[in-house]
């Protein structure tokens, strides 16, 4: 039964924002119209509106945009009463829901188009679920792990790559057969957190995100031996992503507070494994949060799909406090 409406809850992961204490009183934040949506961004930083704020369709939270293979829709997360897989169809400009029941966050692409890889609840664990929303994510690693993010699928669609809480350690990240049921392998593990995988077109590199430096570095291994390692960025950076011609690597870079910059580094898979040129492109102010990419890139490589978010609108101006509410929890739920 609900005992309260209208209770603010966080941005991707739905926890609501309220405070109950013994005498009876409740405080909570009330509230505010959604303030995030997807926008078109071009190398020079130009945008444009590919969504309208997500209110319409009673969103709170928009994250993790990815592009299908062919580049004509987006699978993203849209959190509200409980995180969904939507997908957005960019020509026709229509939203359609891909997942509905519990929690299911962080869609991943298939090569082919027809399946997504997600996260889900109960437990947080890698199931795969058709792209067009025809039935319920099959789980891929039942009884095993736990927090388990998808990262990247390889070009054959043969291999997974994906992070895991590790047993003593933070994050991992292992690498699994979508083909056959096998054992997962782990890819990278040190004592830090190793997160957000993302195998190159080729399958010959694999790019991460680690702050086993003291903060978040990008790097790149060789795959799917992992002998070989580099770093890419030299100030920071999280969220890597490949262009669609394997040529090109594209992070983002903090600048402090909520500004980042759009980097984009030249790669060179041979031995050793070359970084040609670093450089940015834009600097910005759109959501960065998520485990996942918080932005993905269009096939041409010009062109990236962001996360707007209107902080001003979604700045909290107030909280509400409500006495004696014991009282009204009473008349509402009656003792048994």
């Amino acid at each position: 039964m609900a005992v309260v409406d209208g209770v603010q809850s966080a941005s991707l992961w739905g926890a609501p924002f309220f405070t109950v204490a013994r005498t009876g009183m409740l405080a909570f934040l009330p509230h505010t119209r959604n303030a995030e949506r997807m926008v078109l961004v071009n190398r020079a930083g130009e945008a444009r509106p590919l969504t309208q704020w997500g209110e319409s369709v009673g969103i709170d939270s928009v994250g993790g945009p990815r592009l299908s293979p062919d580049g004509r829709v987006i699978a993203l997360t849209m959190g509200g009463a409980n995180d969904q897989v939507w997908r957005f169809d960019i020509e026709r400009a229509a939203l359609a829901q891909v997942t509905f029941e519990w929690d299911n966050n962080n869609p991943v692409w298939t090569p082919d188009g027809e399946f997504l890889i997600v996260s889900s609840t109960p437990g947080w664990k890698l199931g795969r679920v058709r792209a067009d929303g025809s039935g319920s994510p099959e789980p891929l690693l039942a009884g095993k792990g736990s927090n388990q993010i998808p990262g990247s699928v390889t070009a054959d669609g043969k291999l997974i790559a994906y992070c895991e809480d590790g047993t003593n350690t933070l994050e991992d990240i292992w690498v699994m057969s979508l083909e056959r049921d096998g054992e997962p392998r782990l890819f990278v593990q040190t004592p830090a957190s190793d997160v957000m995988p993302a195998i190159s077109p080729s399958g010959g590199l694999l790019a991460y995100a680690s702050n086993e430096s003291g903060q978040f570095e990008i790097y790149l291994r060789s795959f799917p031996d992992g002998g070989r390692k580099v770093q890419v960025s030299s100030e920071g950076g999280i969220h890597p992503v490949w262009a669609r011609n394997g040529k090109e690597l594209f992070y983002r870079a903090p600048l402090g507070g909520s500004k980042w910059r759009m980097m984009a580094a030249e790669v060179s898979p041979g031995k050793p494994i070359r970084i040609s040129r670093s450089g940015g492109l834009f600097e910005d102010s759109y959501s960065a949060s998520g485990e996942t990419p918080s932005y993905d890139v269009l096939p041409d490589g010009q062109h990236f799909v962001m996360i707007e978010v209107d902080r001003e609108a979604s700045r909290i101006t107030q909280f509400n406090v409500v006495l004696n509410w014991f009282e009204e929890l009473k008349r509402l739920v009656p003792p048994k």
